[in-house]
């Protein structure tokens, strides 16, 4: 049962989170060079992630668990 994300929540949460130098990256399937989703984090002592939103054409495929998994490695190597 999935929930659906309001777009003014968003707005609000990426406005928040530019103010706080959250990093905005887009998230580009590979075969089609097509924007698929974006991912905000900040990489200080400790990693934040604040948004990670996929296309609903592109749920259940294992992006957004790849994403986490590599976005984990990606802070951890940033910060050592």
């Amino acid at each position: 049962d999935k929930k659906q994300v309001k777009h003014d929540w968003v707005v609000e949460e990426i406005e928040s989170m530019q103010k706080m130098n959250f990093k905005r990256m887009k998230i580009v399937d590979k075969k089609s060079s097509i924007i698929i989703g974006f991912i905000d984090l900040q990489i200080k002592e400790e990693c934040y992630l604040s948004l990670l939103i996929i296309h609903n054409d592109y749920q259940g495929k294992g992006y957004g668990k790849n994403i986490y998994v590599h976005g984990f490695f990606c802070c951890r190597g940033a910060r050592n």
